[in-house]
């Protein structure tokens, strides 16, 4: 008994000798590749959202950097 994967369903074109022919991202038009908001000319940058990530993610390094100017943490030096 085996099993197959299949991905993708049956969006590929189907060449001379049977097998699929699949396009790549340098073949699809670019509107596919845009959301909503960038296919009207909007600015990714124009709403909180990417702020707010970029602002979690660096926090952890902020704190560490001020806690290790105050002297709370120490380096091992080798």
């Amino acid at each position: 008994m085996s099993f197959g994967v299949f991905a993708g369903g049956e969006d590929g074109e189907v060449t001379k000798d049977g097998k699929k022919k699949f396009i790549t991202k340098e073949q699809e038009p670019e509107q596919y590749w845009q959301t909503a908001g960038e296919r009207e000319g909007e600015n990714p940058m124009s709403t909180p959202l990417p702020y707010i990530i970029l602002g979690g993610m660096s926090t952890p390094f902020i704190i560490l950097a001020i806690a290790y100017f105050n002297g709370w943490i120490k380096v091992p030096i080798r």
